[in-house]
């Protein structure tokens, strides 16, 4: 698997999760990995476990270091499963689309990007690890090391009038394009009553079942949650990519940030 790197600075500006003004870059990094720019100076500090806090807005992953924060994480560490050598600043609350799909076109129109000119690093974890979501029933997402340098999922959604609708994605054949463009999932669909009240700016970056037949809102509801799990997993390190499956049926961003923290103790490379 070989990832993208920058050559050029993207930038991308637009209205935050509140309407609020929002801004993030991406600039090139000289190493390999992924490192946070949380002021004006010039310290990096590596994007990984051990600075993502506890979530924060609605649930999203956040990045926590003393005052500084990069809330909703989760929609630019995806692009690690595609990108590598790259620098994050941001506003504590960058742009919201509700996908990372614009943040990585922006990366791939005005990036100057090209392949990296070296092999993904990959680790895998000590052992099986399996861990139960505390409210919905039957909830859980299971990790299985490996010592294959590839990650494979697989999502299981179900979802009260519209079905269930399974969804497998491999590093070894798969990119992140199609899954990053699904937008959030709007659940439950009173939500969207809600936000019209309110006039919440980012109305139209929802997957409403109202706008699409069920197969259709299944399909992306999936895209969006694999899209999410690989955003909150990129925390594992921050330049090696996880090796080995996982199984995600009910979970969520607390359940994803669990699983990485079991997993990293015993977290070692292979090849």
């Amino acid at each position: 698997m070989q990832r993208l790197i920058l050559r050029k600075p993207v930038v991308l500006s637009g209205p935050n999760f509140i309407g609020g003004p929002g801004k993030i870059e991406l600039t090139p990094a000289q190493f390999s990995g992924w490192y946070w720019r949380f002021d004006r100076h010039n310290d990096l500090l590596p994007i990984n476990l051990i600075c993502a806090g506890p979530e924060g807005l609605w649930h999203n992953i956040t990045l926590h270091h003393g005052l500084h924060q990069l809330a909703i994480y989760e929609h630019v560490g995806v692009l690690q499963w595609g990108l590598d050598r790259v620098i994050v600043s941001s506003t504590v609350l960058p742009p919201y689309h509700g996908r990372a799909g614009d943040l990585w076109g922006a990366v791939k129109q005005f990036g100057d990007c090209s392949l990296s000119p070296h092999n993904t690093i990959w680790a895998t974890g000590g052992s099986s690890v399996h861990i139960e979501h505390p409210k919905i029933d039957g909830g859980y997402i299971h990790f299985v090391p490996s010592n294959l340098p590839r990650l494979r999922v697989k999502i299981f959604i179900d979802y009260p009038g519209l079905g269930a609708h399974t969804l497998e994605w491999s590093s070894e054949k798969d990119g992140i394009d199609e899954i990053v463009s699904a937008f959030s999932q709007g659940w439950p669909p009173s939500r969207r009553a809600w936000a019209e009240r309110f006039h919440w700016p980012h109305q139209s970056h929802v997957t409403w079942p109202q706008d699409y037949d069920a197969p259709t809102t299944l399909r992306l509801f999936a895209q969006h949650r694999l899209a999410d799990l690989l955003g909150g997993i990129s925390l594992i390190s921050y330049d090696w990519l996880l090796a080995g499956d996982i199984e995600s049926y009910g979970a969520g961003h607390p359940e994803d940030l669990e699983l990485i923290k079991r997993i990293a103790p015993t977290l070692h490379r292979i090849g």
